[in-house]
């Protein structure tokens, strides 16, 4: 198995903050990065609080976040591809959750169900 590096930072009442595998509170957005060297790149999009729809996709290889100032996510949506956009459900997966309330939620991932 490979592993690909990525960053991840989170905006939190206006600065930029690094992860450490867990945030434990609020988060107005999110930033990953791919290497340009990785054959995938990740799209990822928020919807934020006052919000009853998802913000556009960003892209991990373009240095863009997901999300808005001042207003905390309420949900996420990541989604794998290839470097020529091919969408992934296998070979390359994603896992993520979240924790809510000091609960954390089920396992959400880009791979195939079956």
């Amino acid at each position: 198995m490979l592993l690909y590096t990525l960053t991840t930072s989170y905006l939190k009442n206006g600065s930029w903050k690094e992860f450490k595998y867990k945030v434990s509170s609020q988060m107005d957005g999110i930033k990953i990065r791919t290497l340009s060297s990785s054959p995938f790149y990740l799209q990822y999009r928020t919807c934020n609080k006052e919000n009853t729809s998802f913000y556009s996709f960003v892209k991990s290889n373009e240095n863009d976040y997901a999300g808005a100032k001042g207003k905390p996510i309420q949900q996420l949506q990541i989604q794998a591809y290839t470097k020529s956009g091919t969408k992934l459900t296998s070979r390359i997966v994603v896992m993520y959750r979240a924790s809510v309330k000091g609960r954390w939620l089920p396992w959400v991932s880009n791979a195939d169900p079956k």
